[in-house]
């Protein structure tokens, strides 16, 4: 791996990984369905509310169904 000058025209890329803080740690299936209980605290403090119901979206499409779940 090389160093990196200021000139350097490559980009660096990080991932940081924390410790989910969950709402509530063990939510029931039904609770499962409304994201706000279920998601972890730092994730709903950021995320935009076309993002949360995309999110919320998803979630609810794998509780209804079994097997794998896409969407477009």
């Amino acid at each position: 791996m090389g160093a990196l000058s200021s000139s350097s025209k490559k980009q660096i890329r990080c991932y940081f990984v924390t410790k989910c803080n969950f709402v509530n740690p063990n939510p029931t299936l039904e609770q499962m369905r409304d994201i706000r209980t279920c998601s972890d605290k730092t994730f709903l403090e950021k995320v935009t509310k076309n993002t949360l119901e995309i999110y919320e979206g998803v979630v609810n499409a794998v509780l209804e169904r079994s097997g794998i779940t896409c969407e477009r």
